[in-house]
């Protein structure tokens, strides 16, 4: 054989025979290493986990996790005897992390760890820092033998927990002697993280301490902007403030259960609600976190499509609140995984939104972005932690604590910067507002003088006219009644009549103008403001009647009111005119006088038995020149009742009319009580 290798060797290049040397000496060497390789990987193979020293054991406590080896128990059936017999070693694997975390680890965990006492003993405490772990079964060796049990977790109620602590702490007793393998039994349907730490009792109370006041410091803070921010939203009512000030309450509430206080104050003896209360709570963080973010980025406005988002995150966390309160998903842990992605998702596209509505320039959200991006690094921390991808360190296990106490102050001064560029924005629409108003105000003042001299111009023209107008028709007049003296017996009946006709249109012309005359001047001047008696009034008006007032006048009580007596007088002298006029075909003429005194006004009427008029023709009655009835039925210029109004809204009343036909009429006149303005009337009778 040495000699047939030998004959292949010199049949070789001398390259050749180098590296296949190589090559064959080599390959014993690569078997080797891979079979380390497998053995080192191979199912329960371990390295065997260090021991405790109990005097090791610091002022600032020591973290016993990477002391430990454990294993699962997906079938739920193994005990103590079972978990600490020899042929069970093999199935303990070393831990690597200080604070071992499974993630959403739903089956029983067991772990183990060994102290050595020395030769002194000692007095421990035993710290698992996890509130919301289900059960935490610790085994100590018994000194006959056997294990000694001691149970705790959020399953058990406060009252019977060893010791009465927000964390789970258990007192060890090391007797002298050889080392002591102590067990636990960890299970949860929420986040496996167990961060158990090994005291001496002096620096455990000093922990304790420093802790409290740790925790004391951030929900002061917390109490302190809730109820800052409940003041602002009692004075300024803003919806998003109420939205903020729940967003802080049930964020608050969640970090209390996580950090195991709320079971110690609040639900001591309850311990179904106490282990549906983190994943409650947090829903509900998370609904009023997305309804706050939508409210104050406006995306509803600006970003729809986000908008719609975020209402679909807020529903789905209102539901998981629902089914966590009321226990209708009993395994709470499944609501803590879906909030869990839940929350990733929607903080990530609310920093994404935010960035950019910082981009179009909103000031505000430069603050919520600063909040936002805090809290989500830790949202994201604490997330990664809960699915066991990152350890468990203070930046994991506290980074909510830090990065709601950050997005409270922020989101805090985002508020008040919001309402700082509100109160800016509306100084701007006052300021614009005020420059147009003025503006209209002084185009308003020019029109109106512009419109006063265009009247003024009008009725002087008119004013003319009619003064120019009446002295041809009164020589018409004139003319025609001498023509019908001179001629009259020659001339025929019908020439007769034209000559009448010729006579009268000629009185009725200038009965028109005076009325133009006198409806120009009341226009022009202004009613004088003196205690006026209605009666006397009344009394005057029907003197200058005089015998045309043929009708039965029946007058009521009439009081003292503040006016112009002249004009008063006018109005009294055309309502009665004109109750005497419509109603002389009655065959019992009769007209009515009455007053009313109201809270505010008191309401004059004349009421009359004779033609009446269509209701449907109503608010015509009061125009210049209507006439609801033929001039040959009833006299007049349709002038009367125009004057009445304008003199009555010069005093600051009203006029109306109520009628049928055939059945008379009632025309109605209200003027304000002395000491009332014109303008408290109105709005008493538009509230009335």
């Amino acid at each position: 054989m040495e000699r047939d290798w030998q004959s292949v060797k010199r049949q070789l290049p001398l390259g050749a025979t180098g590296r296949l040397s190589v090559r064959v000496w080599s390959l014993p060497v690569w078997l080797a290493c891979l079979a380390l390789l497998a053995l080192t990987h191979l199912p329960g193979a371990r390295a065997a986990e260090p021991v405790i020293r109990a005097a090791d054991i610091s002022a600032s406590g020591l973290a016993v996790g990477r002391y430990m080896a454990g294993f699962d128990d997906p079938t739920r059936r193994i005990d103590i005897a079972a978990a600490a017999a020899p042929e069970r070693a093999a199935s303990y694997v070393a831990l690597q992390s200080d604070r071992p975390n499974f993630g959403y680890h739903v089956a029983p965990y067991w772990l183990r760890f060994t102290i050595d006492p020395g030769s002194q003993g000692k007095q421990l405490k035993l710290e698992v820092g996890m509130p919301s772990l289900d059960h935490v079964d610790l085994y100590s060796p018994a000194p006959g033998g056997g294990f000694t049990r001691v149970s705790a977790g959020d399953r058990v109620p406060w009252g019977e927990r060893p010791v009465a602590h927000r964390h789970f702490v258990f007192d060890l007793t090391l007797a002298p002697g050889p080392a002591q393998t102590f067990y636990l039994r960890v299970e949860s349907r929420s986040a496996l993280t167990v961060p158990a730490v090994l005291w001496q009792p002096a620096a455990f109370a000093m922990h304790n301490r420093n802790s409290q006041l740790f925790l004391g410091l951030f929900y002061g803070l917390l109490i302190g902007l809730f109820a800052y921010n409940l003041i602002v939203w009692s004075t300024l009512r803003d919806p998003l403030y109420l939205i903020y000030v729940a967003y802080v309450g049930c964020f608050g509430l969640a970090l209390f259960t996580f950090d195991g206080l709320a079971f110690e104050h609040l639900w001591p003896d309850n311990v179904e609600w106490g282990n549906r209360a983190l994943a409650t709570f947090m829903s509900l963080s998370l609904f009023f976190g997305a309804l706050f973010a939508r409210g104050f980025l406006d995306t509803r406005r600006r970003m729809p499509r986000v908008d719609l988002f975020a209402r679909a995150i807020a529903a789905a966390a209102l539901a998981l609140a629902v089914l966590a309160a009321l226990n209708l998903w009993p395994d709470y842990g499944h609501v803590l995984r879906t909030l869990s992605g839940l929350a990733a998702a929607g903080a990530a596209v609310t920093l994404v939104t935010s960035v950019k509505i910082v981009l179009d320039g909103y000031r505000p959200a430069r603050y919520f972005l600063l909040a936002w991006s805090a809290l989500l690094v830790f949202i994201l921390l604490g997330a990664l932690r809960n699915f066991g991808w990152l350890p468990t360190n203070f930046a994991t296990f506290y980074g909510l604590h830090v990065g709601l106490a950050l997005d409270v102050i922020l989101l805090s001064t985002a508020l008040a910067d919001r309402i700082r560029e509100l109160a800016e924005e509306r100084l701007h629409a006052q300021a614009d507002l005020l420059a147009t108003t003025r503006r209209h105000d002084l185009e308003s003042r020019t029109r109106a003088r512009e419109l006063v001299a265009a009247n003024e111009q009008l009725e002087a023209f008119s004013y003319s006219v009619a003064h120019d107008l009446r002295a041809p028709l009164r020589a018409i007049d004139g003319f025609s009644q001498l023509l019908k003296q001179d001629v009259g017996p020659a001339l025929s009946k019908e020439a007769r009549d034209n000559v009448d006709r010729i006579s009268a249109s000629a009185r009725r012309m200038a009965a028109l103008i005076d009325g133009l005359l006198e409806f120009a001047r009341l226009g022009r001047t202004a009613p004088v403001s003196v205690p006026v008696d209605m009666r006397a009034e009344l009394d005057a008006a029907m003197r200058e009647i005089g015998p045309a007032a043929a009708a039965e006048l029946e007058i009521g009580s009439l009081p003292v009111v503040e006016g112009d007596a002249a004009m008063l007088r006018q109005v009294w002298f055309n309502l009665l005119a004109n109750a005497f006029k419509f109603s002389a075909t009655a065959s019992a003429p009769r007209v009515c006088v009455s007053c009313v005194d109201g809270p505010v006004e008191q309401v004059f009427s004349v009421a009359d038995n004779g033609a009446g008029f269509d209701p449907a023709y109503a608010d015509k009655l009061f125009g210049m020149f209507q006439r609801l009835h033929a001039a040959s039925d009833f006299e007049g210029t349709g002038v009367g009742l125009a004057i009445v109004k304008r003199i009555v809204e010069a005093h600051g009343g009203r006029v109306w009319a109520k009628g049928a036909p055939g059945q008379g009429a009632t025309f109605s006149f209200a003027l304000p009580k002395r000491g009332m303005a014109a303008g408290s009337v109105g709005e008493l009778q538009e509230n009335a």
